[in-house]
């Protein structure tokens, strides 16, 4: 008896390409693909002459379009059943469930995969739009504004920032609230997304802290970081 078995995931229209890459190695971690054909052979006639199988199966799978560090917004639904956090919320974890923050109050939420799919949603923005921002001032962080979330600690606080493109062509500056209040001095850089002249939202909100010499990594290498923080397990993935 010869057994030949070929399982391959084809990928289509994928702009989410870190929530794909870790769906593909907790199939490999998991034998998921070997399960999978097992399960097929049980469902199947076969040639009992030559004990053959000849299959060929094809499934459609649709991924939630949200990664870590987007800004969402939440349809008013989905809001109240998280005891009405945001609506305004960025995504801090994606795993079998999306962990969802509020910038403004640290109000921080799990919304389960039945949950999500029960009101689908996509993302605002995404990190591909994130814009660099310099820090000029950071007011004091109080103890009773601070949270922990998937052991990373927030505070809230005002700051002022700057486009960092805008260094020598205008003074325009922002005060706004942040949840990094705890992680910023005056001089550091960070990453946020440029909602300036948006009706009833702040000119902006910051995702995280970075470093002047960063460029914006690819969507691979951004997955490998998040494996890295977020997955001891699946640190053997090789960059």
């Amino acid at each position: 008896m010869e057994a030949n078995g070929i399982v391959h995931v084809l990928q289509q229209h994928v702009s989410y390409l870190r929530t794909f890459f870790d769906m593909e190695q907790i199939t490999l971690k998991y034998a998921y693909a070997r399960r999978f054909v097992d399960f097929i052979k049980r469902l199947l006639p076969f040639e009992s002459w030559c004990n053959c199988y000849d299959s060929k199966t094809i499934l459609s799978v649709e991924i939630a379009p949200i990664c870590r560090d987007d800004l969402i917004y939440l349809p008013p639904n989905v809001a109240s059943t998280l005891e009405n956090i945001g609506p305004i919320v960025i995504c801090t974890k994606v795993k079998r469930s999306i962990t969802l923050l509020d910038p403004f109050t640290l109000k921080h939420r799990l919304l389960r995969d039945c949950e999500y799919w029960r009101e689908p949603f996509s993302y605002l923005f995404t990190s591909e739009q994130l814009v660099k921002y310099v820090v000029i001032n950071v007011d004091e962080v109080h103890s009773s504004e601070m949270v922990t979330i998937d052991g990373t600690e927030y505070g809230s606080s005002n700051v002022e920032i700057a486009r960092v493109e805008d260094f020598g062509k205008n003074d325009t500056r922002f005060k706004i609230k942040t949840h990094l209040g705890n992680l910023l001095k005056a001089g550091d850089y960070a990453l946020g997304y440029d909602l300036f002249g948006i009706n009833d939202l702040p000119p902006v909100i910051l995702i995280k802290k970075t470093s002047y010499q960063d460029e914006m990594d690819s969507e691979y290498q951004l997955f490998l970081r998040d494996l890295q923080q977020q997955n001891p397990i699946l640190r053997f993935v090789p960059e």
